[in-house]
């Protein structure tokens, strides 16, 4: 089964990219001229994405505003705060009741890659 979820990991504080993220969180730096986040989620939409969780920590409207302002019409989005970060595991769980169950892919926010997406899920399905 094809995932049509996916929650996107972009509560981290981006210490490593410190300067630069102590004015804005690393998934809204331009990359292209668009915030890092659009690629992502541009990416999910083409392996048949309709819906994507984003967890937030750090200038959560930040993130919000970039990702409304960028993401492809054709994808709904939700946004769960975290006032303190809980981690890949915490913030997750925190968004379970927008998986019911079904499969779901889980990225990073801050990750550009061109990977077969859809030829992961298959494989992990078999």
């Amino acid at each position: 089964m094809k995932p049509a979820r996916a929650m996107v990991l972009a509560a981290g504080l981006g210490i490593r990219m410190r300067p630069l993220t102590a004015l804005a969180p690393k998934p809204v730096l331009p990359v292209l001229d668009r915030p890092l986040i659009a690629h992502v989620l541009e990416h999910l939409v083409a392996h048949g994405v309709s819906f994507a969780i984003i967890n937030s920590h750090h200038m959560p409207e930040r993130i919000e505003e970039a990702v409304m302002s960028s993401k492809p019409a054709s994808l709904e989005v939700g946004f769960s705060r975290e006032s303190a970060i809980l981690g890949t595991a915490g913030g997750l769980k925190k968004a379970a009741k927008h998986f019911e169950g079904a499969p779901f892919y889980l990225v990073n926010s801050d990750s550009l890659t061109d990977a077969d997406l859809t030829s992961a899920a298959a494989a992990h399905a078999e």
